[in-house]
């Protein structure tokens, strides 16, 4: 999909402006067509129900996506506690290549930078002959990132040994 690139460009501060809670507002442009959208933080709205509710098609029409090649990033929310969700980016080859705490399961794809520009220099240095992010919906089910999760457990026995612990 050619997803928007959206950028935070501001927000609204509700207490300050006599408003209501569910009438703060962050609001995100995109940086190719210039679409832009308010996001209804204290609504609980992610950026997707933000698109739909005013109407924001899905694909940006400017978008020009890079071939898809090289190694899989699998990209999925590691769980949660109240206010915040750990997202995750790792490699097929097991290594961690991202991560971010986020206000929202709405932003989890954004913030991990799928449809957005976020974390693309990092992927970039660890994959310089490509990437391509994969969103893994349900990571326990997931055979490609249990895989790389096993890659990852024996890159950290690797290390522990290599530091003497």
């Amino acid at each position: 999909m050619k997803s928007h690139q959206f950028q935070d460009i501001g927000a609204l501060q509700w207490g300050s402006l006599g408003l209501s809670p569910s009438e703060a507002a962050a609001y995100n442009k995109c940086e190719l067509c210039g679409a832009t959208v308010d996001v209804r933080y204290n609504a609980g709205e992610g950026l997707g129900e933000a698109m739909a509710r005013l109407g924001v098609p899905e694909e940006c029409p400017k978008r020009v996506d890079a071939p898809v090649g090289g190694k899989k990033i699998f990209c999925f929310c590691n769980g949660r506690n109240p206010g915040w969700y750990s997202a995750l980016a790792v490699c097929e080859d097991g290594h961690v290549v991202g991560q971010h705490i986020c206000s929202s399961v709405g932003w989890v794809k954004h913030d991990l930078g799928i449809g957005s520009s976020s974390k693309h220099d990092q992927y970039a240095e660890h994959c310089p002959e490509g990437y391509e992010l994969v969103w893994v919906e349900n990571p326990k089910d997931h055979e490609g990132l249990m895989a790389a999760y096993a890659l990852n457990q024996e890159l950290a026995k690797t290390i522990e040994a290599s530091s003497g612990q």
